[in-house]
């Protein structure tokens, strides 16, 4: 569904990734790992053309998408929940519920403000209050609920449960199954080790920029030098 093939971003002078290359297939959930400033979220904003490659590609189900803005790659199919929510303010849930959704791919069972209150009952009671005004918790799983409302055939979820308290985490983590369950393809980047090398299929870890290693949870799990030198755990 996803092929990312050997890209190379900069900023300004900086070179930040050094051909880059990530696949998720369809229905897979793929983590993307790594310290701080390797590059994670980099790849997410040159897949999204948030940050244009230099070289490479970027194919999304078999179309070449790297040199489409960003408001094109989100309406062929994906949906991307940023790192910080990056909620509207200023709207209120429903308002950010509605304001960008769209059913482009005609699911034949889309995404509807019905929907996304069963997945995340705690809205319901929320839906008239301002984003500013929502705990760290609801602002995530607003922003999920929000990309989802683009029928999404991926979503790109960037520190899905960063600063959030353990029982919120809980609750995004059995989203993001129910999601796979669905046949939504998710690339995700996360801390939580226990909990991706649940759920995901397969895992990449950046290091500085490139790809140093790749492979599935078990064999992640069963590399202890791995964890603890390229994620320090």
């Amino acid at each position: 569904m996803l092929k990312v093939s050997e890209i190379c971003t900069f900023y300004g002078v900086s070179q930040a990734l050094f051909g880059v290359s990530i696949t998720v297939e369809e229905g897979e959930v793929v983590s993307l790992l790594g310290k701080n400033g390797m590059g994670k979220t980099t790849t997410v904003h040159s897949i999204m053309g948030i940050t244009p490659i230099s070289s490479g590609e970027v194919l999304f189900q078999n179309k070449r998408i790297d040199d489409m803005p960003s408001f094109k790659v989100s309406r062929s199919g994906i949906g991307l929940v940023p790192e910080g929510r990056q909620i509207f303010p200023n709207l209120n849930v429903m308002e950010n519920l509605i304001a960008t959704s769209a059913n482009r791919n005609a699911n034949p069972d889309p995404w509807t403000i019905e929907s996304v209150l069963q997945m995340f009952p705690q809205l319901k009671s929320r839906l008239n209050s301002m984003g500013n005004l929502l705990s760290g918790g609801e602002q995530q799983m607003l922003a999920i609920g929000r990309a989802l409302m683009t029928n999404p055939k991926l979503l790109i979820l960037d520190e899905a449960t960063e600063g959030l308290a353990p029982m919120v985490r809980q609750e995004i983590w059995a989203c993001i199954e129910k999601l796979k369950k669905e046949g939504i393809a998710i690339l995700i980047i996360d801390k939580n080790i226990r909990d991706l090398t649940r759920i995901a299929d397969k895992h990449f870890i950046i290091e500085k920029g490139q790809v140093t290693w790749h492979g599935s949870s078990d064999q992640l799990l069963q590399q202890q030098d791995i964890l603890m030198e390229k994620l320090g755990i």
